[in-house]
C-alpha cells in the first residue's frame, strides 16, 4: 500500500530528482497523462492521483495539477513537484 500524502507535505519530502522512468515512450506518456490532467482541472475543477517516489520510496497525493512545464508540476497553492519523481497519474472523475 503506497501511503497517501497532503500536497502541503510535499516541500517536506526528499524527493528524487533522477528520472523514475527509463523508458522514453513511458515518458512520453507520463507527459500526455499529466498535460491532460492539467487541462481537465481547468476545465473541471478535477484532481488528480500522483504516485511519485521519494528517498523514503513512494508516495500519493491526491491534488489539482495547475501546469506542467519542463521539469516540474506546479499544484495548487504553489507546490511544484519534480516530473522526473513522478511515476503515475491519474486523473479522477469527479
Amino acid at each position: 500500500m503506497i501511503p497517501i500524502i497532503s500536497a502541503e507535505q510535499i516541500p517536506y519530502q526528499l524527493l528524487r530528482h533522477e528520472d523514475v522512468l527509463t523508458n522514453p515512450e513511458e515518458r512520453q506518456r507520463r507527459i500526455a497523462k499529466l498535460r491532460e490532467a492539467a487541462r481537465r482541472n481547468r476545465m473541471f475543477y478535477s484532481k488528480a492521483i500522483i504516485c511519485f517516489e521519494t528517498l523514503e520510496g513512494p508516495k500519493q497525493v491526491c491534488a489539482n495539477i495547475w501546469e506542467v512545464t519542463d521539469t516540474y508540476l506546479i499544484l495548487k497553492g504553489g507546490i511544484n513537484l519534480p516530473i522526473a519523481c513522478v511515476r503515475d497519474v491519474t486523473v479522477s472523475d469527479n
